[in-house]
């Protein structure tokens, strides 16, 4: 199994999630990026839970990339105190006072992935009153190797005034990809419906399709939430939300 990575900012470690880098037998390599109907065409566009207003929106996404870039300044400042100020949930180490340094490099790989970020990238928002999602839209991308798409993701919990603390966000790179085949070549066309299928997210939890329905190959680990239910056990957080809470 091949895995990408995501940097959870709370938590300041990074990890591998059990439904990353998922190989099924076309080839097809599935990483958890979030997708508005999985366009690869799509203009950048606003979009809430209820149809809010897009000026609300504006709020929304204003204020928690404030709380974003405070984050970047406390990782590169080894600012630990002020990190646990907008950060959902630290890691053991950085909780540990005696592994100040390993805590440190913790915070600098976070500051290396966070500051390459750009505002102005991260056209979709979907929020309720218990979390924010931030996500640019898809990049296609093709190497030697491979076909890809490739998101940028930020995940924000809310207390209970509505402020956003920064939970988890995706390597720049992350993506979901095809390898290419010379000797079995597929058009092109076929390659991104087949692209935007893995990546569709129906009930927009930040969760896809495939994933909730464990409907990829070697999926026998993989628990089944509702593709069609953002919060399928019905405790408020969104299913592509909680796999990134840290468990009691």
């Amino acid at each position: 199994m091949q895995n990408k990575i995501l940097v959870s900012l709370g938590i300041l470690i990074i990890i591998s999630v059990a439904f990353l880098g998922i190989r099924n037998s076309n080839k097809l390599v599935r990483t958890p990026v979030l997708s508005d109907k999985a366009s690869t065409t799509a203009t950048s566009t606003v979009t809430a839970v209820g149809g809010t207003p897009p000026k609300a929106v504006d709020v929304v996404k204003n204020t928690a990339w404030a709380v974003f870039q405070k984050y970047i300044g406390y990782t590169k400042n080894h600012d630990i105190v002020g990190l646990k100020s907008v950060a959902f949930q630290t890691s053991d180490i950085c909780n540990d006072p005696t592994k100040v340094s390993d805590c440190n490099k913790l915070m600098d790989s976070a500051y290396s992935i966070a500051k390459t970020f750009v505002e102005t990238d991260f056209s979709h928002v979907l929020f309720d009153n218990k979390q924010i999602i931030l996500s640019s839209n898809f990049q296609t991308v093709t190497d030697s190797v491979s076909r890809s798409l490739q998101r940028e993701v930020i995940y924000f919990t809310r207390d209970k005034n509505g402020t956003p603390k920064v939970l988890a966000f995706t390597l720049p790179d992350e993506s979901t990809y095809m390898f290419l085949d010379k000797n079995n070549p597929i058009a092109t066309s076929t390659m991104d419906a087949r692209l935007a299928f893995r990546v569709t997210d129906t009930d927009q939890d930040g969760m896809p399709d495939e994933v909730e329905t464990c409907s990829y190959k070697d999926a026998k680990d993989c628990i089944k939430t509702d593709p069609n239910k953002k919060d399928s056990l019905g405790d408020g957080w969104w299913d592509g939300v909680r796999v990134f809470l840290k468990k009691p």
